[in-house]
């Protein structure tokens, strides 16, 4: 990528990031947000990708070391894949641009499985409860420590 588009982009991730920012985003939803378009813009330039490009990158995301040994899990691929869909939901309003991303379905990331508290685990958070009482503090509102 050239300089011109270098700052181009740039620039379209400054307006994207305060676009999210006044539009409500929390602060680690930004944090979050740009890492993943760290990983993604690495001489890209907006204006030339096509879905292909971007299904190409997605699947390259789950190749991707994590830095612990394994890959990069579904639900990491998944969050990258949001925050490029809403960059190029926004980029219209700013920049003429096509949408790519409309045509690039949501990876799969598997619901986490939670397994329920055994018979022994509910016996024990009940007898717990068993010692506490009720405090009684003078001018403030009751509760059991």
């Amino acid at each position: 990528m050239t300089e011109p588009e270098t700052e181009k982009l740039a620039n379209l991730l400054t307006g994207f990031f305060l676009a999210k920012q006044t539009g409500g985003c929390s602060p680690n939803t930004i944090a979050e947000y740009k890492k993943d378009f760290a990983r993604w813009c690495n001489g890209r330039d907006p204006d030339t990708l096509t879905a292909t490009n971007l299904k190409a990158f997605l699947a390259h995301l789950r190749a991707e070391p994590n830095g612990r040994g394994g890959t990069l899990s579904a639900k990491s691929v998944n969050n990258c894949w949001a925050a490029l869909r809403s960059f190029y939901r926004w980029l219209p309003e700013e920049h003429r641009c096509p949408n790519p991303m409309a045509a690039v379905r949501a990876p799969k990331a598997s619901e986490p499985v939670i397994e329920p508290l055994s018979r022994e685990q509910v016996a024990s958070m009940l007898k717990a409860c068993d010692g506490t009482r009720e405090a009684s503090t003078k001018g403030r509102t009751a509760f059991s420590p």
